[in-house]
């Protein structure tokens, strides 16, 4: 498993907090040329929700609505369990 900075600081949720950001830059990725205002309405969410999604700041944003914006934007998102 790759390195994973937020079990690194000791985080309690380190794997739920990584794939949020895994998937959050993915996102990014796919929006930043947009004008926030454009990445506002494709996704169907405020501006200062894309604010913050272009930031990092995740707290808004479950793994799920970021699946659900992945599969708006094309976004192939391949999930990996293992023990």
């Amino acid at each position: 498993m790759p390195e994973n900075i937020f079990d690194d600081l000791g985080l309690e949720d380190s794997v739920y907090l990584s794939m949020k950001a895994s998937i959050a830059s993915l996102i990014y990725d796919r929006i930043e040329h947009l004008k926030q205002k454009e990445a506002a309405k494709v996704l169907g969410i405020s501006q200062q929700k894309i604010s913050k999604l272009k930031v990092g700041r995740l707290d808004d944003f479950s793994v799920k609505k970021l699946l659900i914006f992945s599969r708006i934007l094309c976004i192939d998102v391949k999930i990996e369990v293992s023990v």
